[in-house]
């Protein structure tokens, strides 16, 4: 009896050991499986994922090459290029229903926006991702399918080509780049996680949306405006954080693109004798030839100009020359 039991629990230890090695060798192909269908239902385009490693034991994920492709009748090779993806989980949960991803990072993501007369891709996109409902109801994973928490996502060096009118100019566009788009308290407002193609449908409208924000003035307003008022339109459907997800990515990328403006006029004011705190223009105070600094600006004023001329004048060889001769 006592060697029927220890065959028993032999065999019981191998197939353990079979299952555990079974699973760390089929877990990054199985993963990978995942991430493509999964982006693939939620985006209605092809996706294709070059590689993807799963930590069992560390927690770490990590992937490289996420690639979507363009809906139909675009001619850029694809709508987005997803270089390296850094996630930390709780080791715990990558077996569980529900994922907990500590860390979501994204390093490089190249955008192609194509605009033609019927309308853009990024349109395109936004109508295949209101197919997936909303109304502030959880979706349900697929079955076996996962679901994640996640409460930040850092995407950095984005770079967004514009090819306006692709149809009639051959393609000719413009690049907006953003360093940085961060997006907080993702996954807040649903206890139990988010399906992927819930994530998806939460997150890709909001990067839009700060690509636009950053091209402000630049990108053609026909675009931009019907662009986000599709983004509009999808959130509400979508309801939940969803909105408030593409309102911090616009507001975070104004706040940096008005500091950048603010520390500009900050920097002129200092140079030409300013307030460096208001930014307004002053005149300093100069120590010119024929100039007291105590009389009014009227004659600093005349003291610059024969200081500058006196300048121009030498480098240009002493005399003004006749343009004609």
């Amino acid at each position: 009896m006592k060697k029927f039991f220890l065959r028993l629990f032999l065999v019981v230890v191998v197939l353990v050991v079979l299952a555990a090695a079974a699973l760390f060798i089929f877990i990054n192909p199985l993963a990978k499986t995942a991430v493509e269908k999964g982006s693939a239902y939620a985006l209605g385009v092809d996706t294709k994922l070059s590689d993807i490693n799963v930590g069992l034991t560390s927690g770490t994920l990590t992937m490289n090459g996420l690639n979507v492709g363009n809906p139909q009748g675009f001619k850029s090779p694809y709508l987005m290029d997803m270089k390296r993806f850094d996630l930390a989980t709780d080791p715990g949960s990558i077996l569980s229903k529900t994922i907990v991803l500590h860390k979501f990072e994204l390093d490089g993501l190249d955008v192609n926006v194509d605009q033609t007369m019927k309308g853009s891709n990024v349109q395109a996109i936004i109508d295949n991702l209101k197919r997936l409902g909303g109304g502030g109801k959880e979706e349900k994973p697929a079955e076996g399918g996962k679901k994640f928490k996640v409460d930040k996502i850092v995407i950095t060096n984005v770079a967004a080509h514009f090819h306006l009118l692709t149809d009639v100019t051959g393609g000719k566009g413009l690049t907006i780049k953003v360093p940085r788009i961060e997006l907080n308290n993702v996954t807040q407002d649903n206890a139990g996680g988010l399906a992927m193609g819930e994530l998806i449908q939460r997150v890709i409208p909001a990067i839009f949306a700060g690509i636009l924000e950053k091209g402000k003035g630049l990108i053609p307003a026909d675009l931009s405006g019907a662009t986000n008022g599709d983004i509009a339109a999808l959130t509400k459907q979508i309801g939940g954080q969803a909105e408030k997800l593409v309102t911090q990515a616009r507001s975070e990328l104004e706040k940096a693109v008005g500091g950048a403006a603010g520390e500009m006029l900050k920097g002129a004011g200092k140079v030409l004798g300013g307030d460096a705190n208001t930014g307004g223009i002053g005149i300093p105070k100069v120590n010119l030839p024929g100039a007291d600094p105590n009389k009014p600006a009227g004659d600093v004023k005349k003291a610059v100009d024969k200081t500058v001329g006196g300048v121009l004048g030498g480098l240009l060889g002493g005399k003004k020359k006749d343009a004609n001769k």
